[in-house]
């Protein structure tokens, strides 16, 4: 579809989900919305978006504009200083094909909150493995996400974790935020 019905698509969802939660009796428990999930990872071979949008990285129109409307709702009833609204994605501590995730992650905000601040919080995916070294980058990132101004959530915990007397391995997955 063109550029312009997937922005029609796009708000109507944000704003049909949203105001459902919040036109019920239960609304006042959502303290946060995950308003894109996984923008960096999206490879064009199954991401509709970037065949709709292209591969816009660090400058996506769809993630702004996703925002946008979430934030329109919020304003709309009230709340927006009490909920908070999610960028997520996995593996942000990470440095993939040369691309410093951190320093990606950081710049699609600078664009999305380029007019004003209307994504505050960074969700934090994180896939752990105990052969692979990795749990001493994620305090950096961090730290690195709270000093340029963001809420961080640690929206999924994946640890898998090798048996040594079968040499199998188990998984652990819990969600945490904080």
């Amino acid at each position: 579809v063109s550029v312009e019905t997937m922005n029609v698509r796009l708000e109507m969802y944000i704003r049909t989900v949203m105001e459902h939660v919040y036109g019920g009796p239960y609304g006042h428990c959502v303290y946060s919305w995950v308003v894109v999930n996984e923008h960096l990872h999206a490879d064009a071979s199954f991401s509709g978006w970037l065949k709709v949008y292209g591969d816009e990285r660090l400058t996506p129109r769809y993630v702004k504009h996703a925002f946008f409307v979430a934030d329109d709702v919020l304003r709309k009833y009230g709340i927006r200083d009490e909920v908070s609204l999610i960028l997520n994605d996995f593996e942000t501590y990470l440095t993939i094909n040369g691309r410093n995730m951190v320093r990606d992650t950081l710049a699609v905000l600078e664009y999305v909150n380029s007019d004003g601040v209307i994504c505050d919080t960074i969700g934090m995916e994180s896939h752990m493995d105990t052969n692979v070294p990795i749990a001493g980058k994620i305090k950096p990132t961090i730290l690195a996400f709270l000093e340029a101004g963001y809420k961080v959530h640690l929206t999924e915990t994946q640890v898998n974790i090798q048996i040594p007397e079968t040499g199998k391995y188990k998984t652990l997955s819990s969600f945490l935020e904080y």
